[in-house]
């Protein structure tokens, strides 16, 4: 068996006959001449400077119930986002509190004032109906 991301396993048949059908598969002549194109490449854009003004009060380390310690830092660029099992990702401003995470698009940050349940440098998780994480939330 081989077992999918989506935890979907295959039967064994299944792949043995895919495996059997590649390696049978024939090549025929090419149709076409190959030829080089030139390709116009711009340059990379500078990542512009945000101001971190209205944002300083959410660094800090956060500890989260499942990720660990996650550091909120300063960049030039503007948030980033790091942690020993999260890794390191920038984040860009949403709206007034909302962040979107880079190469995350199915998630996002929000910080929220620390209140009675949550306290100051504490982080949660808020997930979809299929238990699916949605948005980090860190209280500051």
């Amino acid at each position: 068996q081989v077992n999918t991301y989506l935890f979907q396993s295959e039967p064994e048949e299944r792949i043995i006959d895919l495996v059997k059908t590649t390696l049978a598969a024939k090549v025929g002549s090419s149709s076409c001449e190959p030829f080089l194109s030139k390709i116009e490449i711009e340059p990379p854009q500078k990542i512009p400077v945000t101001d971190l003004q209205d944002q300083t009060d959410y660094v800090g380390i956060y500890n989260h119930p499942f990720f660990g310690q996650i550091q909120v830092s300063a960049e030039s660029y503007g948030l980033s986002l790091s942690g020993n099992v999260i890794g390191h990702f920038r984040i860009f401003k949403d709206d007034q509190h909302s962040f979107l995470i880079e190469d995350l698009p199915e998630m996002s940050v929000r910080f929220e004032p620390a209140n009675d349940q949550y306290k100051n440098g504490q982080a949660t998780t808020e997930m979809v109906a299929e238990r699916i994480p949605k948005v980090l939330v860190f209280y500051y």
